[in-house]
């Protein structure tokens, strides 16, 4: 994944694009929250050919993994305790996983875990300020407290 380039591109809200709620396009990278069964089939029209699903398989009740290769997605599972869980190296594990060439999303329950992932990668390889890193953490749909919190304290650590 080039960081770089990936700042670069204007952070689309899709909500009401699909079923997906808190539907994000930053390039070839989706993010978003709470898949339905519905949302797979949808994923696949807007074009994504691969999703990370970064909740343990007790969060949902959905086969998700069975759902996204019924709809032609291919399925990744890094399980994320919270946003606040989510160290470099697991940060690192999930950028290995997004592929620039091919449209992905990432997504969790409420997609927090999403740009706090996002904003540990942007502020380990330093690619922009922390003000903005913020910044588009928040576009790509942060809204809670904790993962802010766990954003901020590992650009603070870093510095």
């Amino acid at each position: 994944m080039n960081k770089e380039k990936l700042i670069t591109y204007e952070i689309e809200n899709l909500d009401g694009e699909c079923s997906l709620m808190k539907l994000r396009k930053m390039g070839n990278l989706y993010s978003g929250s709470k898949p339905l069964k519905i949302s797979f089939k949808e994923m696949k029209e807007l074009g994504i050919e691969k999703v990370i699903d970064l909740k343990s398989k007790s969060e949902t009740p959905l086969d998700e993994e069975q759902l996204a290769k019924e709809a032609g997605l291919e399925y990744i599972n890094i399980e994320v305790n919270g946003a606040g869980n989510i160290s470099a190296e697991l940060a690192e594990k999930i950028s290995q996983e997004v592929q620039e060439q091919k449209p992905t999303l990432v997504y969790c329950a409420s997609a927090n875990r999403v740009p706090a992932w996002l904003g540990i990668t942007l502020a380990t390889d330093k690619v922009a300020p922390s003000e903005e890193i913020l910044k588009i953490c928040e576009k790509m749909g942060m809204d809670k407290e904790g993962a802010r919190v766990a954003v901020e304290n590992y650009i603070n650590n870093i510095s």
